[in-house]
Formats: C-alpha cells, sequence, structure tokens
C-alpha cells in the first residue's frame, strides 16, 4: 500500500488522522507518517502489511453493506497483491539452471 493508497482510504471513510490511529490501533504520529511516506527526520516510512490488511479489512466489512464505491479500491489492492503472489509463485518455481 503506497502513501496515496493509504490517504484514500483514509479519505474514502471520512475520517480523521486520529480517528484512523484509533481504529488500527496506532499512533497519531504514524498514521501522518504513512501518508507522508517518510518519518520528520526524513526517514522512508513502509506502511506495515498488518495496517494495510487491516485497512482492506474495513473496507471489505463496509463493502458488504454499502457496496461501491469503496470496492473499486478493494479491486485495485486484490489485483496488486494477486500480481505480487503470481510473480512470487513464478520466482519459487523455477529450476536451478
Amino acid at each position: 500500500m503506497t502513501s496515496e493508497e493509504f490517504k484514500a482510504w483514509r479519505n474514502s471513510l471520512g475520517i480523521s488522522q486520529t480517528e484512523a490511529a484509533t481504529t488500527l490501533g496506532v499512533s497519531r504520529g504514524s498514521i501522518e507518517n504513512y501518508e507522508r511516506g517518510q518519518s520528520g527526520e526524513k526517514r522512508t516510512v513502509p506502511i506495515p502489511r498488518t495496517v494495510e490488511l487491516a485497512c482492506y479489512a474495513i473496507l471489505a466489512q463496509i463493502d458488504a453493506v454499502l457496496g461501491p464505491p469503496i470496492g473499486s479500491l478493494l479491486d485495485q489492492w486484490f489485483a496488486r497483491v494477486k500480481g505480487e503472489l503470481t510473480a512470487l509463485i513464478a520466482t519459487t518455481n523455477k529450476k536451478p539452471a
């Protein structure tokens, strides 16, 4: 999940950074860093996979009740993850030369 995707997730839910932090069980500073993609020290801050999965689990719950347009974010994420998994499987299935 990129910083832009994370911010789009939060904005699609219409929640503040503080509400996102409470929902995900992280600090507000972490949310700020995720959205900027870096910390105050200009250090790159990747969004942890657990946070990414929690974001999409929340979207999936909302999508089940409300339907699209949130579903389009899920579709994008599933397509990206499917590509990553396909590449990983292809790499691990290669036979040594």
